[in-house]
């Protein structure tokens, strides 16, 4: 690797860690009653009467517009065992995902990570498959 490539190389490795952190579930992060916190508030939405109809819900596929990358994502928000980032299988419990939780079409979603704040728009939720 040339000095000049040096750039190109830290600019991929930041898009990486971005992606890594932003999709996989970090229990170390999370303390007990920050966990216990997403739980509640996944069971009461899925409880709800008709909750599924506009908002996020685990199951639906949801399209997000990346304010940084200037591109949308697609991927089903999913439970912490089924979540496969690599295959658009996001995690609820994940920092993006726990965001995404009970948003509605045309919210604007922030995430910090690393003390940088990522910001997205949502953009479309389809219902998709149904969680265990």
């Amino acid at each position: 690797m040339t000095v000049k490539q040096l750039p190109l190389f830290f600019d991929w490795l930041r898009k990486c860690i971005r992606q890594y952190s932003l999709t996989n579930c970090w229990a170390v992060t999370t303390g007990p009653l920050n966990m216990a916190v997403k739980m509640a508030k996944t069971e009461r939405l899925l409880a709800e009467p008709n909750a599924g109809i506009q908002r996020v819900l685990p199951g639906h596929k949801v399209t997000l517009f990346d304010t940084e990358l200037q591109e949308e994502v697609t991927f089903t928000l999913v439970a912490p065992d089924d979540s496969d980032p690599a295959n658009a299988r996001l995690s609820y419990q994940s920092p993006l995902g726990s965001a995404l939780l009970g948003r509605n079409k045309g919210d604007v979603v922030e995430v910090k990570i690393f003390g940088r704040r990522e910001v997205f728009l949502l953009i479309r939720i389809d219902p998709g498959e149904q969680p265990n």
